[in-house]
């Protein structure tokens, strides 16, 4: 009988995609970073996804959650529970967009302070790849996600503005 890799996991649906993503949110502990197109397929818009956000950020007053978007329409518009949380932890949460005329980025990965990664090659495609404290993709991901913030702009506020 083959030995599995418990620290590595492929994943093939996007069912299982998203309960990797709240898996990874759910054993964050301070830090929490995601680079995502849209957000529309990481399953955290649900009431599942909502509870262990909630849940990592209530675990400590220095939990922080950075996102980076390539779009932020769906989150400005139709994630209400995700905007809600961003009005309750606005001291927490962090969403950025990148300029459209940004080059490359169709990957999509979330990442932790535990050395939990979840990523997927291709973000227009299901399969994934959930790593369970592998250094060396920690490493990777968190340098790509620093260059991404740095030519990011913040774009989503937790005030509503208008008349």
């Amino acid at each position: 009988m083959p030995e599995f890799d418990l620290r590595y996991q492929r994943l093939e649906t996007l069912a299982q995609f998203q309960h990797a993503v709240i898996q990874v949110v759910a054993s964050a502990r301070l830090t929490l970073d995601l680079f995502d197109p849209d957000l529309t397929e990481t399953g955290l818009e649900s009431v599942q996804g909502v509870t262990a956000l909630r849940g990592f950020l209530l675990g400590s007053r220095a939990a922080r959650w950075r996102v980076v978007l390539r779009e932020a329409s769906y989150f400005n518009q139709r994630a209400v529970r995700l905007q809600n949380l961003l009005r309750e932890f606005s001291h927490a949460i962090e969403i950025r967009q990148l300029p459209s005329e940004t080059p490359g980025c169709a990957e999509a990965y979330v990442y932790n302070d535990s050395g939990i990664c979840l990523y997927r090659p291709h973000s227009a495609h299901a399969r994934a790849f959930l790593t369970l404290d592998e250094r060396s993709r920690m490493q990777d991901l968190r340098g790509r996600f620093s260059e991404l913030v740095a030519v990011s702009a913040v774009c989503a506020s937790p005030t509503a503005l208008g008349l």
